[in-house]
């Protein structure tokens, strides 16, 4: 199996894996593929544009793409040239998008075409209206003085700056000037800000170096990646799982990526089926909406070698359990490259479900007292922390945020509550500030969460905290049903858990949802739902107080 060295720049990467799989497929994208030689020619063109504009090594440039070749283009193109990418949430509108631009001090924005109910040029020209009368590459914008330019992707504006028109500067500037400028990137430059998904409130800037190379080689030996391997890609590009896991660990093989804009359960079948796909990433919940979909069936997915699938265990077991293909279990975070930990290919389905996987090399794990910062041996529940190549950098522009969580001989303190068996293995079971405290008593929601799944009725659950007078806080549950099942009430649901869990642990409110809140990776937006909780009880107590 051919690999490449890992002593690399991004730049480096794709150069390597244009030289040694050139002829290979890098990307299918709907009618169209790129070879590893099309993807590297188109980005050194890109790459010698953004120098024709005077990007410098160190520039932060805002990514604000759906997913999409050109995505792939300026991913490496950024990197080649030293300067620093910033993946933008597609689905940010303009409060978050001013927040990330003016906070990662961005000076130049690659913009998208407009997609579903989103026109992200208007939506830009909301924050910054100078830009509808600017001379491209000089906007001047009172609320973004560092933006200078936007690049415009999939449409023509007369104040922004074209993709062709890239393309065309591209070919003025000198392979030996390209050259130059790589050879001035180091791989313990900054690469990449990456802003956190939301779940808790306003993002923080994850800051990585181009040394994310490391771990994601490591996570394409142990999923035992190859060049004739095809990876089905829906999840977002902006997100670490997706542009690391997915094109980063690609490139380090030489495999495919078969890249869909977004997420639909019946195309992914599909695609699955006309590409012969053999390798699948995925959250627990698109995983179950394709078990779902009615196209599914076990011949028509024949060709997944395995799927990398984390989320809530009930989910998992049933992912494992009802598919021929092998699942593995992983853990990670943003601050930690995404994956910090995988199972193997061989262990046992049990090992799959039970637990978050084995250290990848090069990588650290201890547990510790979350109060008192010891050390706790194998066995004892604590605060997961991990140390090594994948921990992120630090928080850009966030000092005081950054000593909270990272120590100064590299300890990442996740907030995540887990420990570690005999041998070897992470077990996670929550955050730390999620254990619910009911009148003196520790509740792990997930554990909660588990019980509601386990009833056939329940398709997803998840538990939060509300107020309670006399015992400070109490669980309460949102529930989604499985379609097509016998219909279950609120009460019945409680009856269930009763039978099930300790009193203290069972549910004091249920409330059943048709979907959650959810970020663009799937992550269950937790804060929203407790203003869904205080909201609906608030109308609860309205109400009882009309009686």
């Amino acid at each position: 199996m051919e690999t490449i060295t890992l002593d690399k720049t991004f730049g480096d990467l794709l150069n390597s894996a244009s030289s040694t799989w050139g002829d290979s497929k890098a990307i299918i994208y709907n009618e169209k593929s790129y070879t590893y030689l099309n993807l590297n020619n188109i980005t050194d063109l890109l790459a010698k544009g953004l120098l024709s504009y005077g990007v410098q090594k160190g520039d932060k440039v805002a990514l604000w793409l759906n997913n999409s070749p050109e995505w792939f283009f300026f991913y490496y193109a950024i990197a080649k040239i030293g300067a620093v990418i910033v993946p933008i949430n597609t689905r940010f509108r303009s409060n978050d998008l001013e927040y990330v631009l003016k906070q990662s001090d961005s000076s130049l924005l690659v913009l998208g075409n407009s997609y579903r109910n989103a026109n992200y040029y208007e939506i830009l020209k909301g924050i910054t209206p100078e830009l509808e009368h600017s001379i491209p590459g000089q906007l001047k914008a009172e609320k973004l003085p560092r933006l200078r330019k936007v690049i415009s992707v999939g449409f023509l504006s007369t104040s922004t700056i074209s993709f062709k028109d890239l393309i065309d500067r591209g070919k003025q500037i000198s392979n030996d000037e390209l050259r130059k400028r790589e050879s001035e990137v180091s791989p313990e430059d900054l690469f990449a800000i990456y802003y956190t998904s939301g779940t808790t409130g306003f993002p923080k800037g994850v800051m990585h170096s181009h040394k994310m190379i490391i771990n994601m080689n490591n996570v394409a030996e142990r999923l035992q990646m190859k060049s004739s391997d095809k990876i089905l890609l829906f999840l977002p590009l902006f997100h670490v799982y997706a542009s690391q896991v997915g094109l980063t660990a690609a490139c380090t093989r030489g495999a495919c990526i078969v890249l869909m804009e977004a997420f639909e359960s019946g195309k992914v079948i599909k695609l699955i089926k006309e590409e012969k796909v053999s390798i699948l990433y995925g959250f627990d919940s698109m995983y179950l909406d394709i078990m779902n979909d009615p196209n599914f069936n076990q011949k028509s997915i024949k060709s997944i070698r395995v799927a990398m699938c984390s989320g809530t265990k009930g989910i998992l077991e049933k992912v494992v359990k009802k598919n021929d293909f092998k699942v593995v279990n992983s853990y990670g975070m943003t601050e930690s490259t995404g994956v910090t930990s995988l199972t193997f290919l061989d262990d046992s389905d049990d090992t799959i479900i039970s637990k978050n996987g084995y250290p990848l090399p090069g990588i650290s794990i201890k547990i510790v007292d979350p109060y008192t910062k010891q050390t706790l041996s194998n066995g004892n529940s604590g605060e997961i922390c991990v140390k090594g190549h994948s921990v992120m950098l630090g928080y850009y522009n966030k000092p005081i945020e950054t000593k909270e969580v990272l120590t100064e001989d590299g300890w990442l303190y996740t907030g995540d509550k887990g420990y570690i068996d005999e041998l070897g293995y992470l077990h996670l079971s929550g955050r730390i500030k999620d254990i619910i405290r009911v009148g003196g008593e520790n509740v792990d929601p997930i554990e909660v969460d588990a019980v509601l799944i386990s009833h056939p009725a329940v398709f997803k659950a998840c538990t939060i905290a509300v107020p309670d007078e006399r015992l400070t806080e109490v669980c309460a549950s949102f529930v989604q049903l499985q379609v097509n099942k016998n219909k279950i009430n609120e009460e019945e649901l409680i009856s269930y858990c009763k039978t099930k869990i300790a009193s203290f642990k069972v549910p004091r409110y249920i409330f059943i949802v048709d979907e959650f809140p959810t970020t663009t990776t799937g992550k269950v937006q937790n804060f929203k739902l407790k203003q869904m909780a205080f909201k609906l009880l608030e109308n609860k107590k309205a109400k009882s107080s009309e009686v």
